[in-house]
């Protein structure tokens, strides 16, 4: 009785298992597996999809929104990877490298676990010349896979007033930013709401007539989610997200009465399709006298002069907040441009072709690295000292692993390395060190000091080449680094100091010097 219960629990585990790891019979096996990114555990794929084709891959694999699709080999192992390639959604194909992935005991080819937030699909295809056509015609060295992502919960996250908003903006604070709510203390206060719902939101707003935009911070999905005002004398309307943030919905011009927004995604594949939310605009007091009207148009008068006035304020200082982050997107751009990728990619393949694997290997980790700290910081306008010395160190590793010369980090004892310094700041000044010191110059040495002198933060990049100036003054990198700067000054305001000074040296070679603030 014993054994055969035991017998009894292994066939149910086993059942559990083919259902959430799922393995196909092609000539190319593929192994499936979904997990959710907020309990760990992985899920049953027979509920997500069609049912199973004759190879046992899921038909119309629909996957939750917040979840990882896991893929690999079961069958290829290392020495086999050689043979296989794999490319995915377009990309081009790409030869297998890693086998880290333990299935039956054994390690074996790993595709990578990806994270959607929501929307879209991907594809998968894995090639082999070893697998011949069949007489019938029949490519058996293709695997091809596809799957589609659902859309994320319908969501209001906020309703601000016109004027909220522009000042929330101007803050530098995010709608929706992780998804939590912001406070409503002043619409208690005043009236507008009287209880806020569990999750934050005012329940049935009711402004006064004088309340003319409103704004909806909900879900984005422009193209995928619809969004419907009911209510008000024009009847049902269809919203557009405003053209600045995707996320952001504009009700303009309402007129007193009772609206409902209906938001719908009739592409959401789990959970609920549509939601709704419901306030008021209640009826001018200027129906019941409009001898009011004498004593209001003057204050009227009064305060369209303010706020001409305050608009034209805030104009400026977005049209600062702009320029700099025009500038910051061209400095990315010019970061890593395509001149060093180009030729990291031809390092790699020398190392390649001189069957120097180990090197090869080296030089990919560290380039991988550099990708992906740049990637992460792309959109952070400051960040840590630390973390620009250390972008600054793998650069310089990488472009002396091509072209070879010494170099030497300084950072000062004194120097606070959590200090705030504008991010890859000094990536345009290394690269016209090696460009037009090491390579064009004959330098031999790149320098990079950190410092502090009485008000100001020194960075200095140098090398002893034959110190022509051609080319640096002149460079593009150089002139967004000066332009990063000159906005930073502005917005910061008068007392704020930075500024970038390059010259050639009398004993020969090229200097760039950097004083930012210390407490930027």
């Amino acid at each position: 009785m014993r054994i055969l219960l035991i017998i009894t629990l292994l066939f149910c585990s086993a059942t559990v298992m083919a259902q959430q790891t799922l393995i196909s019979t092609g000539p190319i096996p593929l192994g499936i597996q979904v997990r959710d990114s907020q309990t760990n555990q992985l899920l049953d794929i027979s509920t997500l999809c069609d049912g199973f084709d004759d190879e046992n891959l899921p038909i119309n694999l629909w996957i939750p929104h917040k979840t990882q699709i896991i893929l690999f080999l079961p069958e290829i192992t290392k020495d086999k990877g050689q043979f296989y390639k794999v490319h995915r959604s377009g990309s081009p194909p790409r030869t297998i490298k890693n086998f880290n992935f333990v299935y039956g005991g054994d390690s074996v080819a790993f595709l990578g676990t990806r994270s959607h937030s929501g929307g879209g699909g991907d594809q998968i295809i894995v090639e082999s010349p070893l697998l011949k056509v069949t007489p019938r015609g029949a490519d058996q060295s293709i695997l091809q896979f596809k799957y589609r992502v659902d859309w994320p919960e319908l969501e209001v996250y906020d309703i601000f007033l016109m004027e909220e908003l522009q000042n929330w903006l101007m803050k530098g604070l995010k709608t929706n930013a992780d998804e939590t709510h912001r406070t409503y203390e002043e619409w208690l206060d005043k009236g507008y709401v009287s209880k806020l719902s569990p999750d934050g939101l005012p329940e049935n707003p009711s402004f006064p007539h004088d309340i003319k935009n409103l704004v909806l911070s909900t879900t984005h999905g422009q193209g995928i989610v619809g969004i419907t005002l009911y209510g008000g004398k024009d009847g049902p309307q269809e919203l557009q997200y405003m053209s600045n943030d995707e996320n952001l919905v504009n009700m303009a011009d309402l007129t007193p009465g009772n609206y409902m927004i209906l938001i719908e995604n009739r592409y959401k594949k789990y959970g609920e399709r549509s939601i709704s939310y419901s306030f008021t605009i209640k009826n001018s007091f200027w129906h019941q006298g409009g001898y009011w009207l004498a004593i209001i148009l003057p204050l009227l008068i009064i305060a369209f002069a303010v706020y001409r006035y305050l608009t034209g304020r805030r104009i400026q200082k977005l049209d600062l907040m702009q320029k700099l982050s025009e500038a910051e997107l061209k400095a990315i751009r010019a970061q890593l441009n395509p001149h060093f990728l180009f030729n990291a990619l031809n390092a790699i393949q020398n190392l390649i072709n001189k069957q120097d694997s180990e090197m090869a290997n080296d030089y990919i980790v560290k380039l991988s690295r550099l990708l992906r700290m740049v990637l992460s910081q792309s959109d952070d306008t400051l960040h840590a000292l630390t973390q620009e010395v250390e972008i600054s160190r793998l650069y310089l590793e990488l472009e002396n692993m091509r072209t070879p010369f010494s170099y030497d980090i300084n950072v000062a004892s004194e120097v606070n390395q959590n200090m705030l310094v504008p991010s890859m700041i000094l990536q345009p000044y290394l690269e016209n060190a090696v460009i037009h010191g090491v390579v064009n110059g004959k330098a031999s040495h790149i320098q990079l000091s950190v410092f502090y002198t009485d008000n100001a933060c020194v960075l200095e990049v140098s090398d002893n080449g034959e110190g022509s100036n051609k080319g640096q003054g002149n460079s593009k990198g150089l002139n967004l680094g000066k332009e990063r700067l000159d906005i930073i000054t502005r917005q910061l305001g008068k007392d704020v100091k930075a500024s970038v000074l390059t010259r050639k040296l009398p004993e020969g070679g090229f200097r760039v010097t950097i004083e930012i603030p210390k407490d930027l």
